[in-house]
């Protein structure tokens, strides 16, 4: 009859112990601030010098800028550049330079932003290996 007491007893206290957490967890929880990355940005008519580069994805990048090649199909002179040969030469582009701010979920090149040129006006052959913005 003791131990049975004294099971019911330890019964009730761990039961006590273990509601009590249940109890903390029961509270409302407070706002969590999500901050969102600023918002996208173009500037039009920028002319980009640098190096024709491909990135691991096999993406067209020059001085650090995304060119989608579907932007470069727009253009009259496309089939010049459409070869492999250009890597590593030097060329002028003229477009409108956006920023785009990656969200914590995003894959970015680096630093959380990611720069690309649309509307690109010309592409050609350069002698420089500047970036003029």
């Amino acid at each position: 009859m003791r131990l049975l007491l004294v099971v019911i007893t330890f019964l009730l206290a761990t039961d006590n112990i273990i509601a009590q957490p249940l109890q903390q967890s029961n509270t409302p929880m407070q706002p969590v601030t999500v901050l969102y990355p600023k918002k996208d940005t173009c500037i039009n008519n920028q002319i980009i010098q640098g190096e024709w580069q491909r990135t691991k994805g096999a993406q067209l990048y020059i001085s650090g800028i995304l060119i989608d090649p579907s932007e470069l199909e727009k253009l009259p002179n496309r089939r010049k550049f459409a070869n492999d040969r250009w890597r590593g030469k030097n060329v002028t582009l003229k477009g409108k330079l956006c920023t785009h701010y990656c969200t914590p979920y995003e894959q970015c090149l680096e630093g959380g932003v990611m720069q690309f040129l649309s509307d690109i006006q010309y592409i050609k052959k350069s002698k420089r290996k500047q970036q003029s913005r």
